[in-house]
């Protein structure tokens, strides 16, 4: 009988708002080696299973703020890349205006 409370508390637990998963699977695993110590099977798979149940409705809403930042920072990363190439484009004609500076200085050597 005492086993049966312990794994009907097992499958009534919930993760609590202010707790972390470690937490929470500690306190499963409490739960558990109580059961084991009454010489009864408990798959581990199970644990797993109750564990990871709780995890997509814990952390969805952070997983959806990590893409919009990452959406911010491929916006952010696309409009530095454009500066970057905008730059260089700037460089390469004030370079192509200095050599052509050169060939004209060159050019007026020649002809004295």
């Amino acid at each position: 009988m005492k086993v049966l409370n312990l794994i009907r508390e097992f499958e009534l637990q919930k993760m609590k708002e202010s707790e972390t998963v470690k937490e929470y699977s500690d306190r499963l695993l409490s739960i558990v080696n109580k059961i084991r110590l009454f010489d009864t099977k408990f798959k581990d798979s199970r644990i797993v299973e109750k564990t990871l149940a709780i995890v997509p409705e814990r952390y969805e809403v952070q997983e959806q703020r990590r893409l919009m930042r990452q959406d911010g920072m491929v916006e952010g990363a696309s409009a530095a890349n454009h500066k970057t190439q905008s730059k260089a484009v700037i460089c390469k004609n004030k370079y192509q205006e200095d050599e052509a500076d050169a060939q004209v200085t060159k050019e007026e050597e020649e002809d004295h």
